[in-house]
């Protein structure tokens, strides 16, 4: 399970399915940040760090794939969930190649999104340590000398 209390940016106008993703990942022990423009979340995402991203396609100010690509011009790490009405396989080809992660079309199965999420989340993490850690654990490689007598 990830670490409690991984910071997570939900990015939804719909202000009934923005309570409901936050109360979700609160209760998977999740700080969960919310925000219902591209303008509201591009403050939230230069003033902190977020351990993931769940965008809306469709925003008043904006579109989520434009989110996307600007957040992918400074972060390429930070995981992107797209969660949107548009269930057209090219909106979803659109995200996927803009940076984004997954992509789940509403009404969302909140157990998959879950998943998904723990996923991430915990495949960035570790990530995150194995670039901070030396490399440890690794033999360092002997050299043995025969002698004859």
């Amino acid at each position: 399970m990830p670490s409690p209390q991984a910071p997570i940016l939900v990015v939804e106008d719909h202000s009934d399915t923005r309570e409901l993703l936050v109360f979700v990942l609160t209760g998977c022990e999740y700080s969960v940040e919310s925000a219902a423009t591209m303008t509201e979340a591009l403050k939230l995402i230069e003033s902190e760090k977020f351990s993931l991203l769940m965008l809306d396609a469709r925003l008043p100010d904006g579109d989520g794939l434009d989110l996307c690509r600007r957040v992918r011009q400074l972060d390429q790490e930070t995981p992107i969930i797209f969660c949107s009405g548009v269930a057209y396989e090219r909106d979803k080809q659109e995200a996927l190649s803009a940076g984004a992660q997954a992509y789940f079309v509403k009404p969302i199965d909140l157990s998959e999104l879950i998943e998904s999420v723990n996923r991430l989340i915990m495949k960035t993490s570790e990530s995150a340590r194995n670039r901070q850690m030396p490399m440890t654990g690794r033999k360092p490689k002997t050299r043995v000398v025969m002698q004859s007598r």
